[in-house]
């Protein structure tokens, strides 16, 4: 059934946020989170009515540089880190999914 959300959206609309989510995508791959983080934030401004997603992301970011503080004061370990880095990555991509399977260009 994910075909007919698609046949909803007007062509450019399909594109613009499958570029966007493609693009937030790449920057997770290329470990260049804090920009995935706010490229995350700008997307759900843009795609979603849901106040609720924006604070999720708010939440995620900031998760994402404690992590980072407490390991380069020495106060977490590596292996640890690295599962709360993956928890909080996999947490922002499930956002993305939320407003990517939820947007309609109705809605605005």
């Amino acid at each position: 059934m994910w075909w007919l959300y698609f046949k909803q959206m007007p062509a450019s609309d399909t594109h613009t946020i499958l570029h966007r989510v493609d693009e937030i995508h790449k920057l997770i791959a290329g470990n260049e989170v804090p920009r995935a983080i706010r490229r995350s934030m700008d997307f759900i401004k843009e795609f979603s009515n849901d106040k609720d997603l924006l604070k999720q992301i708010l939440v995620i970011s900031s998760q994402y540089h404690r992590i980072n503080q407490e390991l380069s004061i020495g106060i977490a370990e590596y292996a640890y880190a690295d599962r709360a880095r993956n928890q909080i990555l996999f947490g922002m991509l499930t956002l993305i999914d939320q407003v990517h399977s939820s947007y309609s260009p109705q809605m605005y």
